[in-house]
């Protein structure tokens, strides 16, 4: 799972392997502040969402999808921004996934 994401815009993008497409405006839960923490969410999907925390230059992106009567499955991954970054690549692998127990 590859993403691209514009801090200032607040833009999500998902990446395909021959194409990538906008994550619309109505999947897009407008991010908040908390202090100098501010958090923002996607739905890419049934149940699937994608949340991203960002402070000062590092942000937290993590990838969750829920089954029916299963544990979720999580994906979280921390990436350290240049002071003038902008976007971001990112990629979930199974390295990045939680174990929920």
């Amino acid at each position: 799972m590859k993403f691209k994401y514009n801090f200032l815009e607040k833009k999500l993008w998902r990446i395909e392997d021959d194409y990538f497409y906008e994550i619309s405006e109505e999947n897009h839960t407008p991010g908040f502040n908390i202090a100098i923490t501010f958090i923002t969410s996607f739905k890419l999907g049934e149940n699937q969402y994608l949340f991203l925390t960002k402070s000062e230059f590092k942000i937290t992106v993590r990838y969750v999808k829920t089954f029916r009567n299963s544990e979720p499955i999580n994906y979280e991954k921390k990436i350290i921004l240049d002071q003038f970054q902008v976007e971001t690549i990112f990629e979930f692998t199974e390295q990045d996934r939680i174990n929920s127990s």
